[in-house]
């Protein structure tokens, strides 16, 4: 049986989470694909995996081992610029990739906290595969931190797509990992009335 590209590349993912798991890592989907399962869908060329603390000598060996198996893989080691603790990149094929992203900075500690609270809130298992992904709390966290005009409007949509979010314990959450201003900026977006004005 050909798996189309998608399948192929979460079938690509689940061997990159075993492979993690074997050594006593926990992963998580964030990104676009975690958003498409919480019921907002936009175009991604990426498959995200999350990870928090993984020591850089861990990632060299999962490295190595994709590598053995015949997947292109690419590791990007951190440095004190960089908010994360490394990245591992899989090539996946028709444009697609999976990336490992090592929240923690080991000479930094930046985005160690963000990473551990969404990955340590409970996660959705992904029907038929290996895979889970965070909670749409955590997904709004994550967007949070990373901070850009199109991480905040994804928080929005997130947001306007759950209602039963309980906002104040969200921002509870985020007072805590000190992204309140973000959070309270992004609900008072959402609560500003739609500009019905034809252009002059």
């Amino acid at each position: 049986m050909t798996l189309d590209p998608a399948d192929r590349a979460l079938a690509i993912a689940e061997e990159v989470a075993d492979a993690l798991a074997r050594r006593g890592v926990r992963t998580a989907l964030i990104g676009a694909v975690a958003m498409a399962v919480h019921g907002y869908t936009r175009a991604t060329q990426d498959i995200d995996l999350a990870t928090v603390g993984v020591p850089l000598a861990t990632l060299r060996e999962v490295t190595d081992e994709l590598r053995a198996t015949g997947h292109p893989t690419e590791l990007r080691e951190p440095d004190a610029g960089d908010p994360l603790g490394g990245l591992i990149r899989v090539e996946a094929g028709d444009d697609l990739q999976i990336d490992v992203v090592n929240f923690g900075n080991p000479f930094t500690g930046a985005t160690r906290r963000v990473g551990t609270a969404a990955l340590d809130a409970p996660t959705w298992p992904i029907p038929g595969r290996r895979l889970v992904v965070v909670g749409v709390e955590s997904l709004v966290l994550l967007k949070l931190a990373a901070g850009s005009r199109f991480d905040l409007q994804d928080a929005a949509h997130l947001l306007t797509l759950h209602p039963e979010i309980d906002r104040d314990a969200l921002r509870t959450r985020c007072a805590a990992l000190r992204l309140d201003r973000k959070f309270d900026r992004v609900i008072a977006d959402l609560r500003e009335p739609p500009d019905d004005d034809p252009p002059p």
